[in-house]
């Protein structure tokens, strides 16, 4: 093979390597370097931002901690929590019974993976059962709940709390209740 074939080869080898090679390695550093100025979609859904909403509760701003609440739940139509926050506020700060109830109606109404199922049933419940006397209308709630979730653990303990509420509707004392409702903040 003379030296010009030779170094036609290498030329063709060169490209055929570079193609192969070196066009995804530039493809992927140039998609690294835009990615500093123009940062993409990484797929993940965006989510809501609670902070101010949170600096107002902290403050003690009560009725702009809600505005707030509603502003992300505007923003973010299926959004549970805001609806929960609003009605721990409406009930632990404001003592607004109607605020909370369509609070949590709402959330259990927009709740739809089991483990928002489960917080929004069990808070709407124990607003019924410890804060308006009403274990009538929490052992409907938990029923419901039940029925959304069968074969669950989660089914296991709403069983367990129908069970408990109905002797409470029967007429005989449980386990002395809370003196307050308990909201847990989202982790």
């Amino acid at each position: 093979m003379s030296l010009v074939g030779l170094l036609g080869l290498l030329v063709v080898l060169a490209v055929v390597a570079f193609l192969v090679f070196g066009l995804p390695a530039m493809r992927g550093m140039g998609n690294k370097a835009g990615g500093l100025f123009f940062p993409g979609d990484d797929g993940r859904p965006a989510q809501p931002e609670y902070s101010l909403a949170e600096a107002r509760l902290q403050e003690g701003r009560y009725d702009e901690a809600i505005a707030e609440y509603r502003k992300i739940g505007r923003q973010y139509p299926q959004d549970v929590y805001v609806h929960v926050k609003i009605a721990e506020i409406a009930v632990t700060h404001l003592d607004d019974i109607p605020t909370a109830e369509v609070e949590l109606l709402t959330a259990c109404t927009k709740a739809t993976t089991p483990d928002t199922l489960v917080m929004t049933h069990n808070k709407f419940a124990d607003l019924y059962q410890f804060r308006l006397n009403n274990p009538v209308r929490a052992l409907e709630i938990i029923e419901e709940l039940r029925g959304k979730i069968p074969g669950s653990p989660a089914a296991q303990r709403a069983e367990e709390r129908c069970t408990l509420l109905k002797t409470i509707v029967a007429g005989h004392t449980a386990a002395k209740p809370p003196t307050k409702i308990v909201f847990r903040k989202r982790s």
